[in-house]
């Protein structure tokens, strides 16, 4: 199925389509209402992945912090886990980051247990550079990685 990725833009058509995308990533991750309030930020942005019906399979959000880079939040639908649907959304905000923000490093925390995001990561060269202890809500201990650019 044709896939291309588009950033976010602010329409109503979208905000439908984020709060769509919410219902399905559950409790897992953040609440509608806190993703659109982050959009609303400077120097935060927001890409997806999309098929030619323009249903989301994946979406990633970012914030730029001077000459680094937060990785806030990735999700791939399940359905469409497993298809490379991920790799497509980090190649390109990789590139993205290097050349068009001209970062020199991303950042980015993930939960312990979730071993298949940790491997992504890995294939992209980001390395464990510390732990923060009971991060999430359930108390689960988030791994903080590191992607040097420079």
């Amino acid at each position: 199925m044709f896939e291309k990725i588009i950033s976010w833009q602010h329409t109503e058509k979208e905000k439908k389509q984020l709060r769509t995308f919410a219902n399905d990533w559950g409790t897992d991750f953040w609440g509608f209402e806190q993703v659109l309030e982050t959009l609303t930020r400077n120097e935060v942005f927001l890409w997806s992945v999309i098929d030619d019906l323009g249903l989301w399979k994946a979406c990633l959000i970012v914030q730029v912090n001077v000459d680094q880079i937060d990785l806030l939040f990735i999700y791939v639908r399940p359905n469409f886990r497993k298809e490379g649907v991920g790799h497509l959304l980090m190649n390109e905000f990789i590139e993205w980051s290097e050349h068009t923000a001209k970062a020199n490093d991303i950042f980015l925390e993930v939960r312990e247990s979730n071993i298949a995001a940790i491997q992504l990561y890995k294939r992209y060269n980001f390395e464990k550079v510390g732990v923060r202890k009971s991060y999430y809500q359930d108390g689960e201990t988030a791994i903080v990685m590191k992607k040097s650019l420079v």
